[in-house]
């Protein structure tokens, strides 16, 4: 079945969310570098290459993940990671996702106890 033009808008929307999360929390050191720079702990320079090697590091890596037409394996992986809550999520949304964020749930369970089982964005282990 189709999803609906609105689930796959908010889907989206929720995507966006969740990147911004995890964007926010990937640039803390990197605030912690500005405070250092202002004091002058570090130079403009060591500034500089900090700033270049986020965005060649962690910055393109979180872009190339959310950079993706089909949201849905992404916001049950931030579900289930807590990076989004699910009591803010529409219900009708909630019941498509549970399934992979069972699945994503289950998997951080099987790996905390020794075994790898990484869940691919099309469902697969």
């Amino acid at each position: 079945m189709q999803t609906p033009k609105r689930l796959r808008r908010e889907m989206r929307q929720l995507a966006m969310k969740a990147e911004e999360a995890e964007l926010r929390a990937a640039l803390q050191p990197l605030a912690g570098d500005f405070k250092r720079w202002e004091a002058g702990a570090i130079d403009s320079f060591d500034l500089k290459a900090l700033i270049h090697d986020f965005h060649q590091g962690l910055a393109r890596e979180i872009y190339l993940r959310y950079d993706t037409p089909d949201p849905e394996f992404l916001v049950a992986n931030a579900v289930a990671s807590g990076l989004l809550n699910s009591e803010t999520i529409s219900p009708a949304i909630m019941a498509e996702l549970e399934p992979l964020i069972a699945r994503r749930k289950a998997s951080r369970t099987e790996s905390d106890h020794g075994t790898m089982d990484v869940m691919e964005p099309n469902g697969s282990a």
